[in-house]
């Protein structure tokens, strides 16, 4: 018997055996790639460690990623929940026109951009009549619009219209016009609230 039992005593048998004595014996088992928080020195793992999308929203603690973690500029709409930013949060008087929704253009009697809110252009459609342009939809915006020059000057009063340009949602159709109703040149502002 002792002979039958040195025949299957192999190298690999003894090293198994040995291994599977050793497992048992520390009274728990590991899976393999396990790694708990407690094998983790603190500040020890870093973003090259992490798989791509690893992190998400479900695992992070609440309030734990405030704005100086966060890099200038890589927000966007689609990141922030909606309706998550309240006046609280917004430094008084640091919104542009834009990001309030008011733009404005002041434009001069031959249809020149004498000043806006940025990205507007303008041309003279005829006597009085003239298309101004902001660059983007405002089909569902407001207009207010005035006679007067854009910087000190005449404001000798003009009728004024304005309505949406037919065929260009990012437009305004305005004309201006003499007491008398006859169309005529005249130097205009505009407001467009949305």
């Amino acid at each position: 018997m002792l002979k039958r039992f040195r025949s299957r005593l192999t190298y690999s048998n003894v090293v198994s055996s040995l291994a599977l004595f050793l497992a048992l014996s520390t009274g728990a088992a590991y899976a393999a790639n396990t790694v708990f928080s407690t094998d983790i020195v603190d500040g020890e793992v870093k973003t090259p460690d992490l798989a791509t999308a690893g992190v998400t929203s479900l695992k992070l603690a609440a309030n734990s990623v405030g704005g100086g973690k966060v890099i200038d500029h890589t927000l966007t709409a689609a990141d922030l929940a909606a309706n998550s930013v309240g006046s609280g949060e917004v430094v008084d008087f640091g919104l542009t026109n834009q990001d309030v929704a008011v733009e404005f253009a002041q434009i001069r009697a031959d249809s020149t951009v004498a000043n806006s809110s940025g990205g507007v252009t303008a041309h003279k459609l005829g006597a009085g009549t003239y298309a101004v342009d902001f660059g983007h939809d405002i089909s569902s915006c407001g207009f207010v619009m005035t006679q007067g020059e854009a910087g000190a000057g005449s404001a000798g009063g003009a009728i004024t219209g304005a309505t949406d340009r037919a065929g260009n949602p990012e437009a305004v159709f305005a004309t201006t016009r003499t007491n008398a109703n006859v169309l005529a040149d005249r130097a205009f502002q505009l407001v467009v609230v949305c």
